[in-house]
């Protein structure tokens, strides 16, 4: 796969040089943060703080001719001590993929997408666009997926449905990777260990779609997808679940005026070979309390229900509460030059990097803070 997208990057640039100038542009985004946690390590923060929390993308696009694009991004991310550092090389083909415009309100792309879902998915490796240093693990997982992009084709189009209603609709096919760890303790050596496993999502399909409203600033987003879960750690033949055929709906209502916003997203996965559900869902309240200065509230949860335990006899399952998260934010923004961000989190959640049981436990708490700078250029 490397030297696959060794050759694909080599010649999109070599076009670009051939192209010249007038077709090629150059942007980027990055983000810088200080980060702490108060009792456990959770995603990649440990109680002795760490600087190892960034993210920088450079994206190359031309057009070699009308209604023809081609765009991909390079990157460098640092999630501290998040096991998944250890496989990430530091830089990587992020996304890339060719666009053919249709129509003014219709395109197709081939190549590797960003997968739609949801108000931030395109745009949560951007942190100078996000309320805070990174989308919500509930529904976007940051930490898990080393891209958030799938191998495969989209067909979006726009449908004007009135003088006042709008529907846009995308939809896509093709196959994705994710990482998946757990720490344990060693049952031998008693030592800790990381386990890291890759999970292949295959035959995979989907749909989201975005309906505007009469209403400024009010909209409304939908869609599914389903996928073949193999291999890692829990999909494998001798899994936790093995092979799973999994299916996800989500919905997201953003309401964004002059001086606030208000987004609140839902999430439903259902395992459909082992019967069991996970259930997330995300309110943000973003408010600007002077010119350039931000107020920003958040919280998250995520339920699993009836979820195979493993090792059990019979086919237990149980209900657990994996993460709940409540954050408080201030930003400022120097007219989109450059945003500082300093948040707080009051966590509860089994996503902390130290052993630990779903079974018979509640979630881990702790408290963690992060100080950020972003960008874009």
């Amino acid at each position: 796969m490397r030297s696959i997208n060794s050759v694909i990057i080599t010649l999109l640039m070599s076009t670009a040089m051939v192209l010249g100038q007038e077709k090629f542009q150059i942007h980027g985004h990055y983000s810088q943060a200080i980060a702490i946690s108060s009792d456990k390590t959770v995603f990649g923060i440990p109680t002795s703080g760490t600087f190892d929390y960034r993210l920088v993308g450079l994206q190359f696009s031309f057009n070699p001719a009308e209604r023809h694009r081609i765009t991909f991004q390079m990157r460098h991310r640092r999630l501290g001590r998040n096991p998944v550092m250890s496989i990430e090389e530091d830089i990587v083909y992020d996304w890339g993929f060719y666009q053919f415009n249709i129509s003014d309100n219709t395109w197709i792309k081939a190549g590797k997408i960003l997968r739609p879902f949801g108000i931030y998915s395109e745009i949560s490796d951007v942190s100078v666009l996000l309320p805070f240093y990174q989308a919500t693990y509930t529904l976007y997982f940051d930490g898990n997926f080393t891209s958030k992009a799938y191998d495969g084709a989209a067909f979006f189009h726009d449908f004007n449905l009135s003088e006042d209603w709008n529907l846009s609709v995308e939809l896509f096919a093709g196959q994705y990777k994710f990482n998946e760890w757990y720490i344990i303790n060693n049952p031998i050596t008693g030592e800790r260990q990381e386990l890291i496993g890759t999970v292949d999502a295959r035959n995979s399909f989907g749909l989201w779609s975005w309906l505007n409203t009469p209403h400024e600033g009010i909209r409304f987003g939908f869609g599914g997808s389903q996928a073949d879960f193999k291999n890692g750690i829990q999909y494998s033949q001798n899994g936790l679940v093995g092979p799973e055929k999994t299916r996800i709906w989500h919905v997201s209502l953003d309401i964004t005026k002059d001086s606030w916003y208000l987004r609140n997203e839902g999430s439903m996965v259902q395992a459909l070979i082992n019967n069991f559900n996970g259930f997330g869902s995300t309110s943000q309240l973003s408010i600007e309390l002077v010119p350039n200065i931000r107020l920003n509230l958040q919280y998250e949860w995520l339920t699993i229900v009836e979820a195979p335990v493993f090792g059990a006899e019979n086919g237990a399952k149980t209900d657990f509460n994996y993460q709940k998260d409540a954050a408080l934010g201030f930003s400022y923004s120097n007219n989109g030059i450059y945003t500082l961000k300093l948040e707080g989190h009051w966590n509860r959640s089994f996503a902390i990097e130290e052993p630990s049981s779903f079974i018979g436990d509640d979630p881990p708490s702790t408290y963690y803070a992060i100080f950020s700078i972003a960008g874009a250029f």
